[in-house]
Parts: C-alpha cells; sequence; structure tokens
C-alpha cells in the first residue's frame, strides 16, 4: 500500500493520502491528476445517492464531461458492469421498456429462422420476446447469476424455454458465432470495446441492433427516434441497425 512521505520528501495532499486503496484501483496515471475531485464526490455524496446519480448519467453530455471521474466512482462503488459489463452480481440493471424491446426487434426484421443473442441481457425480455412473437431461438448472456435465474424462470413462464437458454458469460469472452441477430443495450463506451470482436466473430450479414448508444464511428445502416415527452427520459428513445459486412475486420 502507498504511504505519505515523511522529511524532506515531497508533500503529499491530505485527500490522496485518505484514497491509497482508491489509487490501487484507478491507477497512478488517472489518480495523478483527479483524485481530490473523487476523494470529495464520494465523501459528501454518500454511497447510494452516487449509485442512482451514476446510472442516471448514462445521459452522453454527463459522460462525456465526466467519464474520468465516473469511471473511478463506479469501480469504487462496485457499479462498474454498467460501463464494461464485469461487474458484480448486485449492479444496477436498466431494462429497455417494452415499446423498446419492441422496435428493437422490429428494426432487426426478426423472424423464426433467426437465432437472437442479447448480449446483457438482464432478466431476457428481448430474447423471450423474440421467441414468443416471432418463433426465434435465442441466447441472453449476462455477467450477473441472479438475473440469469431471473431471465430463466421468466422463459419457463412464457413457456419458451425450449427455444432459449441464458448462461453467466463475460461478453468479451463469450462465443457468439451463431447469432444472426446480436442486440445490445450497453454505453458507447462498452459497445466500441465490443465491436472488434462482433466484426470479427459475426457472420457476414447478421444485425446488430443497439439500443440508445450507437457504437461510435460505425456508421448504422437505419436510425429510429423516439420524441421524448419528458426530456429526462433520454434512455430507449434512439435505436439503430448495423449490418455486419463481408470479410469483417476487426479494425476500429
Amino acid at each position: 500500500m502507498f504511504s505519505a512521505q515523511q522529511g524532506d520528501g515531497p508533500r503529499v495532499h491530505p485527500l490522496r493520502r485518505r484514497n491509497t486503496i482508491g489509487e490501487m484501483l484507478l491507477g497512478r496515471a488517472l489518480f495523478r491528476r483527479r483524485s481530490a475531485r473523487l476523494s470529495v464526490l464520494v465523501e459528501k455524496a454518500g454511497e447510494e445517492f452516487l449509485k442512482r446519480v451514476l446510472v442516471r448519467c448514462v445521459n452522453e453530455v454527463a459522460i462525456l464531461s465526466h467519464m474520468h471521474i465516473l469511471k473511478g466512482a463506479l469501480v469504487l462503488l462496485g457499479v462498474s458492469g454498467l460501463m464494461a459489463q464485469q461487474a458484480p452480481p448486485n449492479s444496477p440493471f436498466v431494462p429497455s421498456t417494452a415499446p423498446a424491446v419492441e422496435t428493437m426487434l422490429k428494426l432487426a426484421g426478426v423472424t423464426k429462422q433467426d437465432v437472437v443473442y442479447d448480449l446483457g441481457c438482464g432478466d431476457g425480455r428481448i430474447v423471450i420476446a423474440a421467441a414468443k412473437t416471432y418463433g426465434a431461438h435465442g441466447v441472453g448472456m449476462d455477467i450477473d447469476p441472479k438475473l440469469i435465474q431471473q431471465a430463466r424462470a421468466a422463459a419457463k413462464k412464457a413457456h419458451v424455454e425450449k427455444l432459449v437458454r441464458f448462461e453467466v458469460a463475460d461478453l468479451f469472452k463469450a462465443d457468439i458465432h451463431d447469432a444472426t441477430v446480436v442486440t445490445v443495450f450497453l454505453l458507447r463506451e462498452t459497445n466500441k470495446l465490443l465491436r472488434p470482436k462482433l466484426l470479427a466473430e459475426l457472420k457476414p450479414g447478421t444485425r446488430v441492433v443497439a439500443n440508445t448508444f450507437d457504437f461510435g464511428d460505425w456508421k448504422p445502416d437505419k436510425k429510429i427516434t423516439f420524441p421524448s415527452v419528458n426530456p429526462e427520459e433520454y434512455l430507449s428513445t434512439e435505436f439503430f441497425l448495423w449490418t455486419v459486412p463481408a470479410r469483417a475486420t476487426s479494425r476500429p
């Protein structure tokens, strides 16, 4: 563990002394500039309040201006799964709305012949809807075992357990090559990290649909926008469709 210098050594700010554990988590490069701001943020706001605020900060305006602070706070609070699907079991889950699920499946043109993979499936609602509405097969993947249990129970209740399966899996290590449709509701930073895997492992012609956040400079084939009555409701109002091209490469 790092400790404060004594005697004639360099002086260390008190806020930094209280955050040596945070420094180990975030790394010197990030902590050297932002430790004081992050410490004050965590200390003043309180854990539960911060969790709610950070989940709402999927708003891109907040993320773009404070990404360096948000990432650090997410790690310290154990909710980093929202950023990169590497979360502990109690990470926040933000589900797609029922209209969003319907829109995503229609945008992908799902049919009975498709195999729909939902990466970060949560309670499995997208895969279950694909099976129940279109008769498609589906696979849901999530890092949270409790959500996977919920998804399996929901599939059984909907009588589609023979068409779908759910796996506890790291999205970046999972086998996705059988998919003909992939759905995601992840942050843009996570999507951008996931993009090389999609292009390298999915078959040409596979459709990829995203809720709210795109894949950076990967231009979508189609975009649908629903106007929101409430200005604060920025989730599940934009949807994007891509088709994996022939001879896909992992070049960003």
